[in-house]
């Protein structure tokens, strides 16, 4: 038991975490120096400003609150 003890030690004292880094090509993605957040006077090219209906709460979630206060009451 003691063998397997400083075996498992002694795995654990070779093993190293290293950190991955992955940088993608400058360009390839939106939040490099064009992004629109950091340059507020870019117009995007794409829809933006509309309006999202909300249709309330889901039946499904009401009725979880409404059990969630019969359970806890």
């Amino acid at each position: 038991m003691k063998n397997i003890s400083l075996a498992i030690l002694a795995l654990f004292g070779l093993a190293e975490a290293s950190k991955l880094s992955y940088r993608p090509p400058k360009g390839s993605n939106p939040w490099h120096e064009t992004s629109f957040a950091l340059n507020a006077e870019l117009e995007p090219d794409f829809p933006h400003g509309y309006k999202v209906p909300n249709f309330g709460v889901d039946a499904e979630i009401k009725q979880s609150l409404k059990n969630l206060k019969k359970a806890e009451g």
